[in-house]
């Protein structure tokens, strides 16, 4: 992301180092022979700005040398399918995927898409052509080619109309992504087009929420929410999707590239209507001589694209913490080590290795969770953002060679010129999938998984856009501008090479992504997790003290519950300081990822209780519960008080169920529950339930809960009532404690912490002073209850936390 050190990278395979005529310099010198960047002939020659120490002849020869060993590398590319996708099916025109099916049957494009089993498509999608000043549908093709296999089916579908032969081209693989290449050409002479579009009718009760997004992250273009009743228009963007609260269609393109297009601000537009909403692509609104060979490449991609990862809900990946089952790697992020990022690779791989194996057995300190667990280890990358720099601040052999033919912008041929002094030691140097550094950046990988046995990756950056003529990106507009390209499908084949390669080399790897805004699903199906909220510290969407001011509930249910789109959810909290040091704020954000099962990256906002909650939901088990939300079926559960929300998670076996009970008001009052038993099916009697914070019991009276919440706020109610676990996250008395796993958690939190608040230092004071407020009582600890009394003469001297915390090295 621009505004921070976490980016959204995506995946694909660009693998050649081209000279500036766009030729292969490999493809003319053989694949073993060392090839410089166009015009570079050897280090002498090599071009330099004052201050920057020129490479040596050995240097450069020893970094061609290199390029030799990985330029060509075809490491994650596979026919197998890894997990948890499945052979495609394929019978005549009908194609069947995990959880969806495309019906191409006699016909150019989709004619029906099915997701989750219902079906998606009004119609089938058609192309308008205007001729004439007629409008002209192609959708039935004359002849059609299937050629199918287990990974992956090519459709080859022509039909001719009114002089001009359309030919489109579909490739589809085995998560569900279909790239498609439309072609046109004059059939005998020129024939003049006066319109193009291709039309995707949806079914209206298909498209209640829409997602979109374009290179900024500015507020005033709004990404996602409920379908506006007027409908939407806009220029061009990347990605369109619509769809419900199960499922969805995705329309995307990585450019206009040849588009025809006057009207620049009705490139894309969905209309609601009667029975279907429809989405328009415009590709030409302008008379168009079609007298050669015309030809656009876009993509179609039913979700959700997988199935969540099972147990993800009792994942916890935060910043430089190892918390239960999966963790990040301090010490090792960005693939480097503690020394040279440059390289991507540690200098000292056996001491990696050694820390992954320790951590892997005996896991590693959080805060405020009181206990070790055997730990994965989930180093930090970022694909698009490299520093290219060594740690005593020297440009990597690599960045002054071929950094100018990886950059993402445009660039002079030959090695990077800059003094070392311009060089910032934390740069941020945007490379490109497209170009060769997809093969680089993988061969390091793949050295690095076997050198030190990671077990996953979380990358920054799902997608980016590039215009760097020397290895092929961007485009020239109709007014002769030279314009970047979004590099989706380079994206998505880096990224499906990095996941083959885990599962070549494991058999459970963790891919996390960070993606804020910007849902590039294409390339995040290739991911377990995914981690969306970071745009909510820009300014003009900056969440303050109240998280839904900033994200209703229409636009969290289309971009932040994940169960359209297949990646579990996690959300980035970037609550200002000033806010969490109190409860409100935290306690609201945690009342919106409770009711829409959205899992937290903890960032800014009160650790303390971001634990505390994630503790009392492991400890129920939500990790293998049903989930229903507020939203959908409303069979076990009923709430008619006005801003109340409740959503269930159940345990399968009907032992018991946890009620998320919110509200979205801002006044404090009583929420009205009706469990509805008979649908829940719960065991045994139930006459209560239990405050899982509390332990307070909430008696069930006349078929109902009356159940008091604070304004933005919470509770969760198991059914039927038990004697729950006591929560210790967070407590500092109680985490003292000799007999809890790992007493004296709290040593050594300097450097762990995400922001100095008092909220995040786990302050005994703070505790002692929380007042009980009897049964409307929201707080994580309150006063005189069954748990232990907050005293500060339980938590000895050498265990409190430090006087002072500073934010994770990898956020600088």
């Amino acid at each position: 992301m621009p505004q921070r050190r976490f980016r959204t990278a995506a995946p694909l395979v660009a693998v050649i180092l081209f000279s500036a005529s766009g030729e292969s310099a490999r493809s003319k010198a053989g694949p073993e022979t060392p090839v410089l960047p166009s015009g570079q002939t050897s280090a002498a020659s090599s071009p330099t700005a004052p201050g920057t120490p020129p490479l040596t002849d050995v240097q450069l020869g020893q970094v061609l040398s290199d390029r030799a060993k990985w330029g060509n590398n075809r490491l994650g590319i596979t026919d197998e399918i890894p997990p948890p996708w499945a052979p495609i099916s394929a019978s005549g025109g009908k194609v069947g995927c995990w959880g969806r099916s495309y019906d191409f049957l006699g016909s150019l494009f989709p004619r029906q898409v099915t997701s989750q089993k219902s079906e998606i498509l009004a119609g089938p999608i058609t192309l308008v052509g205007k001729i004439g000043g007629r409008d002209l549908v192609f959708q039935t093709a004359d002849h059609q080619a299937i050629t199918p296999a287990r990974n992956q089916v090519d459709l080859d579908s022509v039909t001719v109309a009114a002089g001009v032969t359309v030919r489109v081209t579909s490739h589809l693989e085995y998560d569900g992504c279909i790239k498609i290449t439309l072609s046109l050409s004059p059939e005998t002479k020129p024939v003049v087009l006066e319109g193009l579009e291709l039309r995707i009718p949806f079914k209206a009760e298909r498209a209640l929420y829409y997602h979109w997004f374009e290179a900024s992250r500015d507020p005033r273009l709004t990404n996602a929410g409920e379908l506006p009743a007027g409908g939407l228009k806009s220029h061009f963007k990347p990605l369109l999707w619509l769809g419900d609260d199960d499922r969805g269609l995705c329309w995307f393109a990585e450019s206009p590239k040849d588009w025809q297009v006057a009207d620049k601000e009705s490139v894309l537009s969905v209309e609601p209507g009667n029975g279907a909403t429809v989405v328009r692509v415009r590709m030409m609104d302008r008379p168009f001589a079609l007298a050669k060979p015309w030809q656009t490449v876009f993509g179609l991609m039913a979700t959700p694209a997988r199935p969540m990862p099972p147990g993800w809900r009792d994942l916890m990946v935060p910043l430089n913490v190892t918390n239960p089952w999966h963790a990040w790697a301090p010490g090792f992020n960005n693939l480097s080590g503690s020394d040279d990022p440059g390289t991507l690779y540690p200098r000292d791989p056996a001491a990696m290795k050694a820390w992954v194996e320790r951590t892997r057995e005996r896991g590693e300190r959080a805060p405020f969770y009181p206990t070790t667990e055997a730990t994965k280890v989930v180093p930090y990358s970022a694909v698009v953002f490299w520093t290219g720099k060594y740690r005593d601040g020297t440009p990597s052999p690599e960045i002054q060679v071929f950094g100018p033919e990886w950059s993402s912008k445009p660039q002079r041929e030959g090695p990077r010129p800059d003094p070392v002094e311009q060089i910032p030691l934390k740069e941020e140097y945007g490379v490109c999938p497209s170009s060769s550094f997809a093969q680089f950046y993988i061969y390091q990988l793949d050295r690095l998984i076997d050198e030190t046995g990671i077990d996953g990756l979380y990358i920054d950056g799902s997608w980016w856009f590039c215009s760097n003529k020397l290895h092929g990106c961007g485009y020239e507009d109709d007014q002769g501008k030279w314009q970047p390209q979004y590099n989706i499908w380079a994206f998505r084949e880096l990224f499906k090479r990095i996941y083959c390669l885990f599962y070549q080399k494991h058999k459970d790897p963790l891919l996390f992504v960070h993606t804020s805004s910007w849902l590039a699903i294409p390339s995040l199906s290739f991911a377990h997790l995914m981690l969306d909220g970071e745009q909510y510290h820009d300014p003009g969407q900056k969440v303050e003290d109240h998280f839904m001011d900033v994200v209703p509930l229409d636009k969290w249910r289309a971009e932040h519950t994940g169960k359209q789109w297949g990646p579990a959810p996690f959300i980035l909290p970037d609550i200002p300081s000033e806010f969490a040091k109190g409860e409100a704020a935290t306690r609201e954000l945690l009342m919106l990822t409770n009711l829409h099962d959205t899992g937290i990256f903890p960032g800014n906002l009160n650790l303390r209780l971001a634990m505390r909650n994630y503790q009392a939901k492991r400890l129920f088990g939500v990790a293998d519960s049903e989930f229903r939300g507020y939203w959908g079926d409303r069979s076990w559960v009923a709430c008619d008080t006005p801003g109340g929300l409740v959503s269930v998670y159940r345990k399968p076996d009907g032992s018991r169920a946890l009620l998320v009970v919110g509200n979205t008001s801002k006044a404090d009052g009583s929420v009205a529950v009706r469990p509805l038993l008979e649908g829940l099916k719960l065991k045994g009697k139930v006459d209560a339930g239990v405050d899982l914070e509390t332990g307070e019991r909430v008696p069930l009276e006349g078929g109902a809960l009356a159940v008091p919440v604070k304004g933005r706020d919470f509770r969760l109610v198991a059914l039927p009532f038990y004697a729950p676990p006591p929560i210790t996250a967070g407590d500092l008395a109680a985490s003292a404690v000799a007999a809890l796993p790992n007493p004296g958690f709290e040593d050594d939190l300097d450097g762990w912490q995400v922001v100095p608040v008092q909220g995040n230092e786990g302050s005994v004071e703070a505790d002692t002073a929380t007042k009980s407020s009897g049964k409307a009582s929201c707080h994580l600890h309150t006063g005189p209850t069954r748990r232990r009394d907050h005293r500060r003469q339980a938590v000895p001297r050498r265990l409190r936390p430090p006087p002072r915390c500073h934010r994770p090295h990898v956020l600088r």
